[in-house]
């Protein structure tokens, strides 16, 4: 009883340090309840506002870290770093390689287009500049209305990921033409991920609409080894077959709808900050690897012959095609195979060897590069047995002089890569002119032809 009443005699001291708190009992159960009620909703109502605040502070740190520290550019599918940025490749570029990508980073929202499926927004850019209707600027191009006509068609490297608008194949193609003096525009028609059945396709809309060129070139080879690779069982598919089928099949896919609020929350955006630095640190330029790297691919577990074959059909069927529209509409149709960075056609810098042995990881990566290289093989059969027509041609070895950094990835290369291929392509096209000028061309184009032959 004792230690009771020492219990007792401590809790006046105790309650003297709180509020006095009035309880009346009597009071009825809902009137209780409600209090209860209100209790929740007050709770509830500060956490949401502390949730919005945390989500908008997140925000607004995301927003002044993009407008004045320059934060290093993800990558649209993944959300991660894109490695590219810090590439050998730009060494010497004049431009900012991290504006660039933040450009182009800018330019992914892509919108549906008939038949060709998918297309570009319209931008505004300093390096990047995408016009109403989709297409990408291009530099050089002559003013005069009666200027020899070229559309060109290819995947994203005709596109010119991740170059600017001046150092696009195109704009160098261009470059060469009107310096060859023949007044000529250059139309870039590429789209990042397009086959070469997409690219048919647009050629047809756009000849349907009235455009008449002079000249139509197709650059492919990477994107239809992909779809070959991915999709053999559809010959001639185009890329992203499983998302664009299962949008349209069953609706908006969950998980796609979950990655996508996940990664417009502010709490995401302001983490991405911390992360994407101390990721970023770790891929600086000075911090590359200059040792030899050896290349061993372990994911050869596929038929890259048949699948390589499978593709090349594809590619000379769609030449087939494009070759019967020539004649209708009076254009030189030329098709070429695109270099990429596992071909025999370039001796690679160590940067470019990182980046093979990255790729060479990847399964799917090794079966696409492999059915790639395979398609230049099977050009060269069909070519020593007299069945490969005049105007296709391979461009595996348009590197083979260069032993400096090109690619900034498996098949992408910066501004000094482009050029190569643009002056590639402007002799290929050149010996075309001058064996017959288009029979649309004016007078003083044809001459001009003539003269620049001569």
């Amino acid at each position: 009883m004792g230690r009771s009443v020492a219990l007792r005699s401590n809790l006046p001291r105790t309650a003297s340090i709180l509020p006095s708190i009035p309880v009346n009992r009597n009071l009825p159960p809902s009137t209780l309840m409600t209090d209860r009620i209100k209790t929740a909703a007050s709770i509830l109502g500060i956490t949401i506002v502390l949730l919005v605040a945390v989500d908008l502070l997140g925000r607004a740190a995301s927003a002044v870290d993009r407008r004045f520290f320059d934060p290093p550019t993800l990558d649209g599918a993944s959300a991660a770093i894109d490695d590219r940025q810090f590439a050998s490749a730009y060494d010497g570029a004049d431009y900012d390689p991290a504006m660039l990508f933040l450009e182009f980073s800018a330019t992914e929202r892509i919108i549906y287009e008939p038949y060709t499926i998918w297309d570009r927004r319209f931008y505004r850019g300093e390096l990047m500049n995408i016009d109403i209707q989709g297409f990408r600027a291009t530099a050089n191009n002559s003013d005069d209305p009666d200027a020899l006509s070229v559309w060109v068609f290819g995947g994203s490297t005709v596109w010119g990921e991740v170059a600017p608008d001046d150092e696009t194949i195109p704009s160098f193609l261009s470059q060469y033409l009107n310096d060859w003096g023949v007044d000529s525009t250059v139309k870039n028609l590429g789209e990042r991920g397009f086959v070469s059945t997409q690219e048919v396709v647009f050629l047809y809309r756009e000849l349907q609409a009235g455009g008449r060129p002079d000249v139509v070139l197709f650059y492919d080879g990477i994107n239809d080894a992909a779809a070959a690779s991915n999709w053999p069982e559809i010959p001639g598919s185009h890329l992203s077959l499983h998302r664009i089928r299962d949008r349209f099949e069953f609706g908006d896919i969950p998980s796609e709808r979950r990655r996508d609020l996940i990664r417009s929350l502010g709490i995401y955006k302001a983490a991405r900050i911390v992360l994407d630095r101390l990721e970023a640190r770790n891929r600086a330029p000075s911090e590359r690897p200059q040792g030899a790297v050896q290349l061993q691919p372990r994911f050869l577990d596929a038929n890259f012959d048949y699948l390589a074959n499978q593709a090349v059909g594809v590619w000379l069927s769609n030449r087939e095609i494009v070759s019967a529209l020539a004649n209708e509409f009076g254009f030189v149709p030329i098709f070429v195979l695109q270099p990429s960075l596992w071909t025999e056609g370039k001796p690679l810098h160590v940067s470019e060897i990182g980046i093979l042995s990255d790729h060479l990881e990847s399964r799917a990566m090794t079966h696409i590069m492999a059915v790639r290289a395979e398609m230049s093989s099977v050009l060269q059969s069909r070519r020593s047995a007299g069945t490969l027509p005049p105007n296709v041609h391979d461009f595996s070895d348009i590197f083979a002089a260069i032993e400096g950094p090109l690619y900034i990835d498996y098949v992408h290369t910066a501004g000094p890569g482009n050029r190569i291929a643009a002056r590639a392509l402007f002799d290929v096209l050149a010996a075309d002119l001058c064996r017959a000028s288009p029979p649309n061309t004016s007078p003083r184009i044809a001459a001009a032809i003539s003269d620049a032959c001569s």
